[in-house]
C-alpha cells in the first residue's frame, strides 16, 4: 500500500476539520439572547443595522482598504509565506506543512483578541452603530492577512467575491449552511487552475448585500445591547466572538484553497496559482 504524502495528509486532516465545522453550524440552535428580546427591538432597527453594514461593506470596496492596510504589513505577511512555502518545497514535512495554519491561526487570535478589547471599550460607553465601521474593518483585515499567509492577494475584485461568500457561509446556519458550504467550495474547484479573475458589477453587489444583511442579523441583538452604557460591553465583545468565527471559517477555507491551487503536489514542488 502506497504511503499517502504529507500534502495528502494535509488535506484529509482539512477535510475533516471541515465537516465538523460544518456539522456544528447546521445544529447551531437560536442564541438565549436572542430568544430572550425576539420581539421586543425597535422595528427599524434590523433595517438600520442591514443599513449600516451594507455603507460599511461599501466604503471599503468602493473607495479602497487604505485605511485598514495600514493597520498590518502585507510586505512582511508575503514574505513570511514565500519562507513557508519555499520550506515546505524542500522539505515537505507535516511540521513545515502546518507553519501556514498555525500562521493563520495566530492571526485570526490577535484580531479577535484586539476587537474584543476596542469593541468592550465602545460598549463600556454605549457606541453601538458607530462601532459598525470599525468592527468591519477589523473583520476584513483579519481575511486579508490570513488570504496573504495563504499566498492570496486580497485587492483583487475576484479575491473580495469570495471573502464575501466566506463571510456570509460562516455565518449560516441549519440547512442554509450546507447549501452556502456547497458554494464555496464550488467556487474554490472552479479557481484551482484560473486566476480568480473579476465579477460583473451586479453580481457582485448582490453579493455584498447578501453579506452585509447576514452579518447584520447575526449581530442584531448584541448590537442594540452594546448601545447601552456599561451593559454594553458584553455586546462589544460579541465582535470578537464572531470575528474568531469567521477568521476560523476563512482559514480553513484558504487552506483548502491553497492546497488545491498548487501546480504540483509539495512533495515535488509547486506554488499557489
Amino acid at each position: 500500500m502506497k504511503k499517502k504524502s504529507p500534502s495528502e495528509i494535509a488535506r484529509k486532516k482539512l477535510t475533516k476539520k471541515e465537516g465538523i465545522l460544518l456539522e456544528k453550524k447546521m445544529l447551531r440552535d437560536t442564541p438565549p439572547l436572542q430568544k430572550l428580546l425576539s420581539g421586543k427591538l425597535p422595528p427599524k432597527l434590523q433595517d438600520t443595522l442591514r443599513g449600516a453594514f451594507l455603507g460599511a461593506f461599501d466604503a471599503v470596496f468602493s473607495h479602497g482598504s487604505a485605511v485598514i492596510d495600514k493597520t498590518f504589513s502585507a510586505e512582511k505577511r508575503t514574505k513570511t509565506y514565500e519562507i513557508q512555502r519555499y520550506t515546505a518545497e524542500v522539505a515537505p514535512n507535516k511540521k513545515h506543512l502546518r507553519a501556514f495554519s498555525m500562521e493563520a491561526g495566530k492571526i485570526n487570535r490577535g484580531n479577535t483578541a484586539l476587537s474584543g478589547v476596542v469593541g468592550g471599550t465602545m460598549g463600556l460607553f454605549g457606541i453601538g452603530l458607530p462601532d459598525i465601521p470599525v468592527f468591519v474593518g477589523f473583520l476584513l483585515k483579519n481575511i486579508y492577512e490570513t488570504a496573504l499567509a495563504n499566498g492570496f492577494d486580497y485587492k483583487t475584485p475576484g479575491e473580495q467575491y469570495f471573502m464575501l461568500l466566506l463571510i456570509e457561509s460562516a455565518l449560516s446556519t441549519g440547512e442554509d449552511a450546507l447549501a452556502r458550504e456547497t458554494v464555496v467550495n464550488a467556487w474554490i474547484d472552479a479557481h484551482k487552475s484560473i486566476p480568480a479573475g473579476t465579477q460583473k458589477p451586479e453580481v457582485f453587489r448582490e453579493q455584498l448585500q447578501r453579506t452585509a444583511y447576514a452579518l447584520a442579523d447575526t449581530v442584531l441583538y448584541m448590537k442594540f445591547i452594546q448601545g447601552i452604557p456599561i451593559v454594553g460591553v458584553t455586546g462589544g465583545i460579541s465582535d470578537a466572538v464572531c470575528i474568531s468565527r469567521i477568521g476560523t471559517y476563512a482559514a480553513y477555507k484558504y487552506e483548502r484553497r491553497r492546497l488545491l491551487t498548487q501546480k504540483q503536489d509539495l512533495t515535488t514542488g509547486g506554488t499557489p496559482s
